[in-house]
C-alpha cells in the first residue's frame, strides 16, 4: 500500500478517535443494565475524543442536565447514529 495514504489515515481524526476509544476500554468496561455506559464515562469518553457531543447543555441561563449517556458518541456530526 502507498506510504503516503498509511500516513494520511494514521493521522486522520477517525483513527485517532478509534485508538483513543480501543486505549480506553482497554479489558472491559462496566455497562448500565440497559447495556449503555455510565454517564461519567460518557463525559470523559467525549472530553478525550474530542467529539463536540453536548452533555449538560446550557442555553442562556437554563441548564439541561443529560439523563442518560448518548446511543452514538459523536453521532452531533454524523447522520444515522
Amino acid at each position: 500500500m502507498d506510504e503516503s495514504v498509511v500516513a494520511a489515515a494514521g493521522a486522520s481524526d477517525v483513527v485517532r478517535q478509534l485508538r483513543e476509544f480501543t486505549e480506553w476500554v482497554g479489558g472491559g468496561r462496566k455497562l448500565t443494565q440497559t447495556g449503555r455506559i455510565t454517564m461519567v464515562d460518557a463525559r470523559m469518553l467525549v472530553e478525550r475524543l474530542g467529539t463536540g457531543d453536548r452533555i449538560d447543555e446550557r442555553i442562556g441561563t437554563r441548564a439541561f442536565k443529560t439523563t442518560e449517556p448518548p446511543t452514538c458518541i459523536g453521532g452531533a456530526r454524523r447522520r444515522g447514529c
